[in-house]
């Protein structure tokens, strides 16, 4: 077994593969080797949203997760098909191949094989345009509907345990839910945009989870580390082993003796990264909570799912069948 220790670090600026935007609030600097605090939220905060079930389903917790939500080029279009679906605004829309690949970071021939996959495996429907035959029409099945709704009230309520406030979006009216679910797909397709996620080397789902994993972990044993992200990652131990091979060389961890730990300057990027994403989820909470104004208890009650939206309140961007 091939063992791989006493790495050289690349020689170039040490960065992670996510773009980190500036936070509307300040940070507390973290210390090296230690969970920090990230402007006010702590380590076990964190560490409880990455053991969420929202967390657990978005890596993978059933066959629909597992092929649309652990890959993130897959997340990022399947989040692109649902915001603009007749489901969620009411309405069709119209984009060319080139646009859906330069959106979920994928080539055009991927994209195909994976629309290909989806309608074999019925998660979405397809048929040709009758206005245009050059068209093809793409609808989310029921089944994925179900799926999109059950990750986004995960999300929610993950997020409003962390941030210890009362979860929305069970009390919003459908219209209110509608636009919270158009809300929450562009801030997540948002955060997505900003990783490298066509570097196959650093920008793929298993890399960055491990790299966050360690941020709240270490040091850890190295054996132990391999051991427990390959099965909460659904990878092979060979890969994770690659994994931190590519992390090492790139100087984002070091080992000393049997513990692996990030480098400092990994550590305060890791920092820097949560930390902007926490302060663009927080901002999404507050503006879901904002549309409970408007909201009744009789509302509450019939809130099932997204209200059809009409064709003059239109979206800026046409999207949802595929040229």
């Amino acid at each position: 077994m091939q063992k791989h220790h006493n790495v050289q670090p690349e020689d170039r600026p040490i960065t992670l593969p996510w773009e980190i935007q500036p936070l509307a609030y300040g940070t507390t600097r973290p210390s090296p080797w230690s969970p920090v605090e990230v402007a006010g939220l702590d380590g076990a905060r964190l560490r409880a949203l990455r053991e969420s079930p929202f967390a657990r389903n978005l890596l993978g917790g059933d066959r629909f997760a597992r092929f649309w939500f652990c890959d993130m080029r897959r997340l990022s279009l399947f989040l692109i098909l649902m915001r603009e679906s007749p489901w969620l605004r009411g309405e069709w829309g119209c984009f060319a191949m080139a646009t859906l690949a330069s959106r979920s970071k994928m080539s055009i021939a991927r994209i195909y094989q994976v629309l290909c996959l989806g309608k074999g495996t019925g998660d979405f429907l397809c048929h040709r345009d009758s206005r245009d035959g050059r068209m093809i029409l793409l609808e989310p099945s029921p089944a994925a509907q179900q799926a999109f709704e059950a990750l986004i009230a995960q999300f929610f309520s993950a997020l409003s345990l962390f941030l210890h406030r009362i979860d929305p979006l069970p009390r919003l009216t459908p219209e209110e839910r509608r636009e919270a679910y158009v809300d929450s797909i562009d801030t997540l397709h948002a955060l997505l945009g900003r990783a490298a996620l066509d570097d196959r080397q650093m920008g793929s789902t298993s890399f960055l989870v491990a790299m966050l994993d360690l941020w709240l972990h270490s040091p850890v044993p190295a054996p132990d580390f391999v051991r427990r992200e390959a099965s909460r990652l659904r990878v092979t131990q060979a890969t994770m082993r690659n994994v931190l091979h590519r992390a090492e060389r790139a100087g984002l961890i070091e080992r000393s003796l049997r513990m692996l730990r990030l480098t400092p300057a990994a550590e305060q990027q890791t920092a820097a990264v949560v930390a902007s994403i926490m302060s663009e989820l927080s901002a999404l909470h507050a503006r879901t909570e904002a549309r409970l104004r408007h909201a009744s208890p009789a509302d509450d009650a019939t809130a099932t799912g997204p209200a059809r939206r009409s064709a003059a309140n239109r979206l800026d961007e046409p999207v949802a069948s595929v040229a």
